[in-house]
C-alpha cells in the first residue's frame, strides 16, 4: 500500500547470563564481541528458558536446567540486523555457586569469566544486561523483584509455551 510502512520481520531471541555468587558472570566471544550466550528460538523449542538454555548447551557445552533461569531483561528491537529485521531478546540469568568449565563451541571463539568490575567493553545491549545483574543483586546471589521487564517476559512466556494449544 502506497506510504505504508514496509512489513518487518521481528524474530524472537533467547540469552542467558550466568553469574556466580561471588561476583563474576561468564561471557561468550563472537564475531561481534563479548556477550551473553543467546540465538534464534526455534518453532520446536518447548519454551523460552529452554532456548536461552540450548544456547548454553550449544555455545559452551553446558548443561542449565531451564527451571534455574530467571527473566532478567526484555529488549524489543535491540538489534537491527538489517533493514525490516529486528530481533526481540529475552534474556535470563542464573547463578552459580562457582566458576563452572565451559568449552567454547558452535560460534563462540573464546568464553572466559569475568568480575562484575573487570567486564570488557560492551555494547550498549549487552552492557545493559550485565549492569541488570549487577543492579538487581545478582552478586550476592540474592533474588529481588525485577520489574516491569521481569513481569512483560513472564507473560510473554506463557503465551509462547500456550501458542499451539
Amino acid at each position: 500500500m502506497p506510504g505504508s510502512s514496509p512489513a518487518r520481520l521481528i524474530h524472537a531471541v533467547a540469552s542467558v547470563l550466568l553469574a556466580t555468587r561471588d561476583g563474576h558472570v561468564l561471557l561468550a566471544l563472537t564475531k561481534v564481541g563479548w556477550g551473553t550466550v543467546g540465538g534464534h528460538v526455534e518453532q520446536a523449542d518447548p519454551s523460552l528458558r529452554a532456548a536461552a538454555a540450548l544456547e548454553a548447551e550449544e555455545e559452551l557445552v553446558l548443561a542449565l536446567d531451564p527451571a534455574d533461569l530467571a527473566p532478567l531483561l526484555f529488549l524489543p528491537d535491540t538489534m537491527v540486523v538489517r533493514p525490516g529485521h529486528a530481533h526481540w531478546d529475552f534474556c535470563y540469568v542464573t547463578v552459580v555457586d562457582e566458576q563452572v568449565p565451559v568449552t567454547a563451541a558452535d560460534d563462540v571463539t573464546d568464553a572466559r569469566w569475568f568480575a562484575f568490575d573487570d567486564v570488557p567493553e560492551l555494547n550498549g545491549h549487552m552492557r545493559a544486561l550485565v549492569d541488570a545483574a549487577i543492579s538487581h543483586g545478582w552478586r550476592s546471589g540474592r533474588r529481588r523483584r525485577l520489574g516491569h521487564a521481569r513481569l512483560l517476559a513472564v507473560r510473554v512466556e506463557r503465551q509462547f509455551r500456550h501458542r499451539e494449544g
